[in-house]
């Protein structure tokens, strides 16, 4: 699975011309959410965010969630905005790390690299 980083954090809501290509499918509204809504929403993320592998992001029902989460961020209560940004931190700071690590046992796999 690929993921295309958009321009615009929306642009991600319209699906890539390419097959196999990751982007949100189930957009809900959070801003609309009684805040009890919204909380749990973040607290599921944050619990599959923080107790799965890191590569669970990738998981469509997850990566929905998150989008839409940090699409609405500023619709969240401040503990929820506080609890995303940490699991979030958090996951990626671990997926950088295993990223890191599939890329040295890999011999760096393919194709131009750059950074």
């Amino acid at each position: 699975m690929e993921f295309d980083i958009p321009l615009a954090l929306t642009d991600l809501e319209t699906a890539p011309a390419r097959d196999g290509a990751l982007f949100p499918r189930d957009v809900q509204d959070v801003r609309s959410m009684r805040d009890a809504e919204a909380n749990e929403l973040v607290e599921r993320l944050t619990h599959d965010l923080c107790d799965n592998d890191p590569t669970c992001i990738m998981e469509q029902d997850i990566f929905d969630r998150a989008y839409v989460c940090v699409r609405d961020f500023h619709g969240l209560s401040a503990v929820a905005r506080i609890r995303l940004c940490d699991a979030l931190c958090s996951n990626l700071s671990v997926l950088s790390s295993a990223a890191h690590t599939m890329l040295a046992a890999g011999g760096g796999g393919g194709g131009g690299g750059g950074g």
